[in-house]
């Protein structure tokens, strides 16, 4: 409230001190937020607030003079820009008064685009009040408004006036579409008379003809309808111009879209005063300002009101790939001036850029359903990339048209047309950037020290010679006398274009599958210029664009062609970030690429890190910790006591490191076998103990077998002694018909048997080598003699009589 009351009293009481203190003014009330506070302490209607409106409503007043009234207008912003009261109370008169000055068309410039201010934020802020807004801002102030700034701008009686007025019908046209429709026919002819006219309002009138569509009638689907018909009309007027620049020289010309386009009404072309018709030049301006409006059209985003547009995607298509398709190498007509050829091909370039802007635009806007397109736009862009020579600057602007293609599409193009395109253009790449390693340009200094070009690149040679590729050295335009490499400013901006490019093909799907070759030459390729770098300054490289200029007498004294590349602020760090990606995505040109290159590419790292410049370091930060985790995995921890890991560390060619006691203790622990290694005495002593071993478990077996003998035979006589105690029955006897009784078969002849059978196993087990038998052929012979002697064996389904009788019958015979 104090700083108001000052101002009011010492900076804004005359007139005469309101020129010289407006900054001050101005920049008191906006650091200070005066305005806010006066109203938070005195109140929306107190005292001070109510001078300070009254004080601004005379300073507006018609008969002040123009640039008072222009600082009064400033100050009316600020205040309705900080206060919503002050403009509710006072707006209507504020807003008359700066309508009154907008209509007038002697208005001075200042005072105009002041006015043109304090209405923009009159309108927009009644949007926030509707009741208050239907009042005040209805349909014919904003009507008023409209057709003051058509007359305005149209007039053309001032640039600023103009650009005021083109600026602030751009951004009332979405405010109020429905209110405005009354007037679009005007401002549909000030949107053609700015696209059609070559001057600096084509910008304007590209953004006022995307804004054109909202004032269209019949709902959603008629907006959309007119925004279809916009890009229509655009496209088929481009593609009527076209025959006009190439004075239809080619054979190709004759081919027109599938598609039936209207075309613009645009005022005519300029012609020169010797013929009445436009002039080739004249022609390609309009088509160049057309494909601007085009490319508005295109990237600026419609209103939720409208939501998704349909786009003619098929004629977009047909009039790029055309554009595209027009070079040098193309047919032309029978019979044509070669004059007009020449003029007509100096023209191609300008047409090729139309068209690769809207290719890229073209792709930015629809994405992924510009693949059924593709493999045509990509065949075309790679074919008239073909027709130029190295180091021209159009190969930059194709390539890097080219990166935007395959970055919008993804991996939705065909693999194979994917991977036969990029290989072409990442050759195409490399050669743009070894423009300025390996490929300098030689010139000769003269008597006083000067440049002077050759002309000519020394591969360039003439004869046979000429016709089979030789390999550069880069040596070799050191070791010529009196010559020295020269690179331009084209040269580096090709360059780093070209980097760019590389980087953004680096990280295409796509890349994996390039031929290990090609990456490998990626690779060295950007190491040579990072070791060139090294070998020439051992200074870190400046972190600020220097002002001394490429053409200057440094060429008396460079030694090597990187030296004036290495002056530019992005070189390094754009083949810094290339080389980075190469290790993210390629693993560095392959995995032997990787394991050839990987220390040169750590050492580059390792250096820029000591670098002044924020980028090489955080490059070279990225750099290493890529690198670490390349070689050092991150990996879960595993024990080193376990079966399999030991396996395969004796597989790989033993352990790593002194982990004999680790091995000892799982042996130990795990009761395994694992051999150690030791000298030729320790081998002798582990053979003694192992057959040791062998013997003591073969004398414990045997011990086993006779204790289990012993005892069934102990059995069997306890047995028997049980049965002589119990009375015996009569037996019947069968001598009479020549057999032994069944009942008089000795029991010492069973045991004898089966004593035999079993000194006769050992003595054979003791032979072989193999104990691991014995077993069964024990338990065999046990079984044996259990069925001999007693009839409640382990055969329960056998009499006595089936194991035993044969064997006694024997013996009884032999008897």
């Amino acid at each position: 409230m104090d700083t108001i009351n000052h101002i009011l009293a010492h900076q804004l009481a005359h007139n005469d001190q309101i020129l010289a203190n407006d900054r001050h003014v101005i920049d008191t009330l906006t650091r200070q937020r005066a305005i806010i506070l006066c109203e938070a302490q005195d109140g929306q209607d107190g005292p001070v607030m109510h001078r300070w409106n009254l004080r601004m409503a005379s300073l507006i007043a018609p008969s002040t003079s123009s640039p008072i009234r222009a600082i009064a207008f400033e100050l009316l912003q600020l205040t309705y820009t900080a206060s919503t009261a002050s403009m509710l109370h006072q707006g209507r008169h504020c807003l008359a008064t700066a309508l009154n000055i907008l209509a007038s068309p002697k208005s001075d410039h200042a005072l105009f685009v002041a006015a043109l201010g304090l209405v923009q934020l009159v309108l927009a802020q009644s949007q926030w009040h509707p009741e208050w807004a239907r009042d005040v801002v209805g349909a014919p102030v904003v009507q008023r408004t409209l057709n003051a700034l058509v007359t305005a701008a149209s007039n053309q009686a001032h640039p600023i006036i103009t650009i005021a007025s083109l600026e602030a019908i751009i951004t009332l046209i979405p405010l109020f579409p429905t209110a405005l429709r009354p007037v679009a026919p005007s401002i549909h002819s000030l949107a053609i008379d700015c696209i059609g006219s070559p001057s600096e309002l084509v910008p304007l009138g590209s953004q006022l003809f995307a804004s054109l569509y909202l004032l269209a009638p019949k709902g959603r689907e008629g907006l959309r309808e007119a925004w279809r018909k916009s890009v229509e009309s655009l496209i088929g007027t481009i593609d009527t111009l076209i025959p006009s620049v190439t004075s239809d020289i080619f054979a190709e010309d004759e081919a027109r879209l599938n598609h039936t386009l209207p075309s613009l009404a645009l005022p005519p072309l300029a012609s020169s005063s010797s013929s009445s018709s436009a002039t080739p030049l004249v022609t390609l301006d309009r088509i160049e300002n057309l494909a601007e409006v085009l490319r508005t059209v295109l990237r600026t985003p419609t209103t939720d009101r409208v939501g998704s547009v349909p786009i003619p995607l098929g004629a977009l298509c047909e009039l790029s790939v055309r554009l595209l398709s027009l070079h040098a190498e193309t047919p032309v007509k029978e019979r044509t001036d070669p004059t007009v050829v020449q003029s007509v091909i100096s023209y191609l370039p300008r047409l090729q850029l139309v068209g690769a802007q809207l290719v890229a635009q073209t792709a930015a806007c629809v994405g992924i359903r510009l693949a059924p397109h593709s493999h045509e736009i990509l065949t075309t862009l790679v074919s008239t990339l073909a027709t130029y020579a190295p180091r021209s600057p159009m190969r930059a602007m194709l390539t890097s048209t080219f990166s935007v293609l395959l970055q919008h599409l993804g991996a939705s193009i065909d693999p194979e047309e994917g991977k036969r395109s990029l290989a072409r253009v990442w050759r195409v790449v490399l050669e743009d950037i070894g423009a300025v390693a390996v490929e300098p340009t030689l010139v000769t200094l003269n008597k006083d020290g000067d440049v002077v070009k050759n002309g000519t690149s020394n591969t360039v040679n003439g004869g046979r010679k000429n016709k089979k590729q030789r390999t550069y050295d880069p040596s070799e335009a050191l070791a010529l006398s009196g010559k020295r490499p020269h690179l331009d400013g084209m040269d580096l901006e090709i360059a780093l274009q070209s980097l760019n490019t590389l980087n953004e093909l680096l990280s295409h799907p796509h890349s994996h599958f390039l031929p290990p070759k090609l990456q490998l030459s990626t690779s060295r390729l950007l190491l040579y210029i990072l070791l060139t770098y090294s070998s020439v300054t051992s200074t870190s490289f400046p972190s600020t664009p220097s002002t001394v200029p490429l053409y200057s007498s440094s060429f008396k004294t460079v030694s090597n062609t990187l030296e004036l590349a290495f002056q530019s602020p992005d070189f390094i760090p754009s083949t810094l970030t290339c080389l980075l990606t190469l290790l993210r995505t390629t693993q560095g040109g392959g995995a032997q690429g990787t394991i050839d290159l990987a220390s040169l590419i750590l050492g580059q790292f390792i250096r820029a890190g000591s670098s002044t410049d924020d980028r090489i370091v955080a490059l070279a930060r990225q750099g290493l910790a890529w690198l670490d985790g390349l070689t050092h995995p991150l990996l879960p921890p595993t024990r080193t006591d376990t079966r399999f890991v030991r396996r395969v560390r004796e597989e790989r060619g033993g352990d790593v490191g002194d982990v004999h006691e680790e091995i000892l203790r799982g042996v130990e622990e795990f009761g395994l076998k694992i051999p150690v290694e030791g000298g030729e005495g320790d081998e002798m002593e582990e053979e003694g103990e192992e057959e040791e071993e062998v013997r003591l478990r073969r004398e414990e077996k045997r011990r086993l077998q006779k204790e289990r003998i012993e005892e069934e035979e102990r059995q069997r006589v306890e047995k028997r002694k049980m049965e002589e105690a119990r009375p015996k029955d009569p037996i019947f006897s069968t001598k009479a018909f020549g057999f032994n009784s069944l009942s008089t078969a000795g029991e010492g002849t069973t045991t004898t048997v089966a004593m035999t059978m079993v000194q006769q196993d050992v003595e054979e087990e003791e032979e072989e080598m193999h104990v691991d038998s014995t077993p069964a052929l024990v338990s065999a012979t046990i079984a044996s003699v259990r069925h001999g002697g007693d009839n409640d064996g382990d055969d329960g389904g056998s009499s006595d009589d089936d194991g035993a009788m044969p064997t006694i019958n024997m013996e009884s015979d032999d008897e």
